[in-house]
């Protein structure tokens, strides 16, 4: 592998490292935001008020989106074998270069959308009337741009080390040093 090559999967590794660790803040967050309110709501009849809008269009969006290039990295996404397990090894090879390549595409193109869509937002203001004030939601429509943004990378990364890996004769793809942390979802 090249050393511009090595360079941009260090990169993504990074990235995708990065917003799965944002992705895991917001649930510790949302966890914490909702103990809050149920505390609050149960001791003092005071709940926090835009604690359901607050959790259900920032945190979870996040929660959500953020982890899934860390996830396309690792591999660990659901793979269904259940049709190819009986196939040759070289149909399967072909399967599965096939299936990432539409991973790619399919991540890629909502990403594409969820861009687009956000930018309109972003111009309108989006906001959802809490009771007592207006919460801006379009920064949140941004959170499943990038998430895609990142996993559409993290899929061109991950087909080209397929193809590499074929093109090269690997008899089955080496086991990957997961983004997320050492043999995370490793099955034995």
């Amino acid at each position: 592998m090249n050393t511009l090559t090595r360079i941009a999967m260090r990169a993504m590794q990074v990235a995708s490292s990065t917003a799965f660790a944002v992705g895991g803040a917001c649930m510790v967050a949302m966890m914490v935001h909702i103990f809050a309110d149920v505390l609050l709501r149960g001791l003092f009849s005071m709940p926090l008020t835009g604690t359901l809008e607050i959790v259900s269009s920032y945190y979870m969006v996040a929660v959500s989106f953020m982890p899934l290039a860390a996830l396309e990295l690792s591999r660990d996404l659901v793979f269904v074998e259940v049709f190819t397990q009986r196939m040759s090894l070289r149909r399967r090879r072909a399967m599965d270069a096939f299936a990432r390549l539409l991973s790619l595409l399919a991540m890629g193109l909502i990403a594409l959308s969820a861009g687009q869509y956000a930018l309109k937002q972003t111009k309108r203001g989006e906001f959802m009337d809490v009771v007592y004030f207006d919460l801006p939601i379009w920064p949140t429509r941004w959170i499943a741009a990038v998430g895609f943004g990142l996993a559409a990378f993290a899929a061109i990364a991950v087909f080209i080390r397929t193809l590499r890996d074929r093109l090269h004769g690997a008899s089955e793809p080496a086991p990957e040093q997961s983004a997320i942390g050492p043999d995370h979802g490793a099955v034995d």
